[in-house]
This record gives C-alpha cells, sequence and structure tokens, in this order.
C-alpha cells in the first residue's frame, strides 16, 4: 500500500522533497562544480534522495516497483545532468508526483491502465491497426481485470514483435511504434530490472512522426519536441495516479 497506509509518512516525504529541492538549487561552491565537471570516477553511489532510489519504491513508499522504473527512464530524460534541458524539472514533477499519489492504495494493477493509454491513445493512428497491437491491448486488458498475468502468451507475442522488428528498419515511425509494443511486454515480465521503459518508445515513435509530417519545421527544436512530449506523459502519469482506487 502506498506510503504503507500512513498519511504521516506523505507528509515527512514531501517536507523531505521540499527540502533536497532547495539544496539542489543552492548556489554551489567553485570546487563543488569542478568535481562534479573533472570527476572522472562512474562508479555507482547511493541515490542520497529516496525518490531516486528507484530499486527500493515498495520498502521506502509503498509503490510498486514498475513506478520506479518509470520515474528512473522520466529522470533519465528529462534532468539537467542527462538531457541538457536547463529548467530542473524536479521542481514540478517531485512533489507533484507524491501529491498525486493517495495513501494507503495498491497501485501495481495501474501499470496495465498506464501501458493501454500509450498503446489506445499515443500510438501514432497510422500504427494501431497491426496486429500485435490488438493482441497486446487485450492481455493488457486482461491482466487489468487480473486474468492471464502468467500467461505464456505475452512471451510468444513478444518474440512475434522482435521478429517483426528485426525486419524493418530501425528509427522509423513503425519501428518506434513497435518497439513501444515490446518494451510493453519487457516491463510486465521483468518488472524489477528493466533497462528501460515503453514510453521512452512512444516519446522516439511520436517525435518522428511529428518531424516527418513537419519536413521545414523551425519553430521548436528536436530538444524541445521532445520535451514536450515527455512533460505530456507526466501529465497523465499524475492525472492517473491521483484517479486510481
Amino acid at each position: 500500500m502506498s506510503f504503507k497506509n500512513n498519511h504521516e509518512i506523505k507528509e515527512k516525504k514531501l517536507a523531505s522533497t521540499y527540502d533536497w529541492l532547495n539544496m539542489k538549487k543552492a548556489p554551489k561552491s567553485a570546487e563543488e562544480i569542478a568535481e562534479k565537471l573533472f570527476n572522472l570516477n562512474r562508479t555507482y553511489t547511493s541515490p542520497d534522495f529516496f525518490l531516486e532510489d528507484y530499486e527500493n519504491f515498495p520498502s521506502n513508499l509503498g509503490l510498486p516497483n514498475w513506478l520506479g522504473n518509470l520515474l528512473f527512464t522520466i529522470n533519465h530524460h528529462n534532468s539537467n545532468d542527462f538531457s541538457g534541458f536547463k529548467e530542473n524539472y524536479e521542481e514540478y514533477f517531485y512533489p507533484a508526483f507524491l501529491e498525486s499519489c493517495n495513501v494507503g492504495i495498491d497501485y501495481s494493477l495501474m501499470f496495465h491502465k498506464w501501458e493501454l493509454m500509450i498503446l489506445t491513445d499515443m500510438i501514432p493512428k497510422q500504427e494501431r491497426e497491426k496486429k500485435y497491437f490488438h493482441d497486446l491491448i487485450k492481455l493488457h486488458k486482461n491482466a487489468l481485470d487480473g486474468k492471464d498475468l502468467e500467461s505464456n502468451e505475452w512471451n510468444e507475442l513478444q518474440a512475434r514483435i522482435d521478429k517483426e522488428l528485426q525486419e524493418i528498419e530501425a528509427r522509423t515511425i513503425t519501428w518506434n511504434s513497435g518497439r513501444t509494443a515490446y518494451l510493453s511486454i519487457e516491463n510486465h515480465i521483468n518488472k524489477e530490472d528493466p533497462y528501460t521503459t515503453s514510453s521512452e518508445a512512444i516519446v522516439d515513435a511520436l517525435l518522428t512522426e511529428y518531424i516527418n509530417d513537419n519536413q521545414n519545421f523551425v519553430n521548436k527544436s528536436e530538444q524541445e519536441l521532445r520535451k514536450n512530449i515527455w512533460f505530456e506523459l507526466m501529465k497523465k502519469l499524475l492525472a492517473m495516479l491521483n484517479e486510481w482506487k
């Protein structure tokens, strides 16, 4: 159950988040900046903030692994350290994420509603009639009803999608859309340690679609378009978390 069914834990986590954000925004000394720029030691260190301790979402927050995996993907593609975006998206998203998670809720099955939203509302329209999308949507709907969670159909469908992806040109709308479906299954099968999530692939699919449809676009850079798609995904996630019962 989220926040271990304890409102006090949620309030403490929110307070801790604001403290962390204030510390993150505080001016850095020249020594701290130099250390970050020139430190070549990239060995893994434990996160100093619980929302970036993705592997321990269940124990720290009472939230399922899939949400930790999704936040890892969001952070990887939106934090200033990785994306180059100048805004500190964490200032908006981290408190809003915690506020949107209601206390005492099991968000495990919401994974399938999230994937259904991506597969039905966001996949480029010209790709939606492919049979494997219909088959995958059916599996997620069944899982949302508590059926076929361990069915071999997931593996069989993933293998079929993988075969199709190997036969088409990479990084096209069709390939990125198919990769979205492939990762949607991977995120169901391998909840604890996926290398990425379907959200990353749908951003690539929508970006490729936009560029193909607007060959002479000049008003927005590719990076700006990518950021806008990510923020749309974040808004959809926050709304779904808040509405889930």
